[in-house]
């Protein structure tokens, strides 16, 4: 353990596809290493943004695809280093009907039946969404009840904002409480699974403790927890 003038403050940027996870998993951290973790959540285009405005991150979580374009541009530091992957789920109020969405025929009927919707056209699972739809045939009348989450499609649906929404499974299990309950994930021939990869900052303030802390996120011993909160060890 660290003495209280060694322990520092580790700035960390991370997709929501794994704010539940790490939530469990900092004080674990902290415990473990005496520094204290600030985390900051966003969709991979919230994040990219961050980086773009030049905000200090010592470390960042996010999709694989959109994390080597932050190590081609010499924002993060590589090589990309895989922590877990999620596949997209299908969010429903609790107490209606859980939709039928075990096929891509039945997913289309419950999308076509749904009064309103709700995924992010920014973020990847709703990027991936928009071209299902488009493939289906349906994607006039989808984006028509389609409403944009201000925080995520779960937290909506959980608010009796949208019937359905899509997003990563890992986002949809912690709202269970507050009443969104997860379908199922999407059929296999539209699903899509997204790999979240971990860098340090190259201008990381705290850079030894950032090489801890992606040391700690990538342990066997977490994949339990990895698990629990619906994602895949990586």
């Amino acid at each position: 353990m660290l003495t209280q003038a060694q322990a520092v403050e580790i700035k960390l940027l991370a997709s929501n596809a794994l704010r539940s996870a790490l939530q469990d998993i900092a004080p674990q951290f902290e415990q473990s290493s005496g520094h204290k973790l600030v985390m900051t959540f966003g969709s991979d285009h919230q994040s990219d943004g961050e980086h773009r405005q030049g905000t200090p991150f010592d470390v960042t979580i996010m999709g694989a695809d959109a994390l080597d374009n932050l190590i081609k541009r010499g924002t993060l530091a590589g090589p990309r280093l895989d922590i877990a992957r999620s596949g997209i789920g299908v969010a429903y109020r609790k107490g209606t009907p859980k939709p039928d969405i075990s096929t891509t025929a039945a997913l289309k009927a419950a999308l076509v039946a749904a009064k309103s919707v709700s995924f992010n056209p920014q973020g990847l699972s709703g990027t991936h969404m928009l071209a299902v739809i488009e493939t289906m045939g349906i994607s006039a009348e989808v984006r028509s009840k389609l409403k944009v989450p201000a925080v995520s499609a779960a937290e909506d649906v959980a608010k009796g904002l949208a019937e359905l929404g899509m997003t990563q499974s890992s986002e949809i299990l912690p709202h269970a409480a507050e009443g969104a309950e997860l379908a199922g994930p999407l059929p296999p021939e539209v699903q899509l699974y997204t790999a979240f990869s971990i860098a340090v900052g190259v201008k990381a303030q705290q850079p030894d403790a950032a090489k801890a802390l992606v040391a700690f996120l990538r342990a066997p011993a977490l994949v339990p927890v990895l698990k629990a909160k619906g994602l895949e060890p990586g």
